[in-house]
């Protein structure tokens, strides 16, 4: 019983993000915030077996925009980071 299966899926996602980086100049960017997004992916599963599935599958995991605040020589303020997430996943499952 061999057979494969495409599949879509979409969510609500809920994470804490956190983010900083340092800039050759020695100025900074940080922040941190529990955030609320969405994510839609696809993938196709196989039946290796009557027991057995592999899968593959995409998914776009977006949590808007974050307040992120900048500080050093010449970078002072509150601004906004995109933090798109783009996963590629690869699985095996086995059915009872």
């Amino acid at each position: 019983m061999k057979a494969s299966s495409p599949y879509i899926a979409g969510c609500v996602a809920y994470g804490h993000v956190k983010a900083s980086y340092g800039f050759p100049d020695g100025s900074t960017f940080s922040g941190s915030k529990t955030e609320t997004g969405w994510a839609i992916g696809g993938g196709l599963e196989y039946a290796l077996s009557e027991h057995v599935t592999a899968r593959a599958e995409y998914r776009y995991t977006d949590f808007g925009k974050m307040n992120v605040t900048l500080s050093g020589p010449g970078r002072s303020g509150d601004s906004k980071l995109e933090m798109p997430i783009h996963d590629v996943r690869v699985g095996l499952a086995y059915r009872f």
